[in-house]
């Protein structure tokens, strides 16, 4: 897509529907559909969890999802298996998400 100028712009990402999840598995699912699953970037590939706050990024659309990951490995990369079963990744250097957002909106989750 071109704007006024000429110059082309990429579409933004579509974000999937989001309903009311009930279960953990359903949490991680929903959660994975915003990882890069691509290849190219295997360290954005799954659910990092951060003290129990989960993050998934395909470098364009984020989602972070406070205390889903509570009882998991801290700074760990999980690929989502079958029926929402999760794996730990032998990938390292999730991305640093907090940095692209404003400090005072992550103030109530943190």
């Amino acid at each position: 897509m071109q704007d006024r100028i000429g110059i082309i712009r990429k579409e933004p990402t579509r974000v999937p529907k989001i309903k009311q999840t009930k279960t953990p598995a359903e949490v991680y699912n929903l959660a994975y559909k915003f990882a890069d699953r691509s290849g190219i970037r295997p360290n954005m590939d799954g659910l990092f969890n951060d003290a129990g706050t989960l993050a998934a990024t395909d470098g364009e659309a984020l989602i972070i999802i406070p205390n889903a990951g509570t009882n998991l490995k801290d700074q760990t990369l999980y690929k989502v298996g079958k029926d929402g079963v999760l794996q730990e990744s032998k990938a390292s250097g999730f991305p640093q998400y907090k940095n692209v957002i404003p400090q005072d909106s992550y103030r109530d989750w943190e």
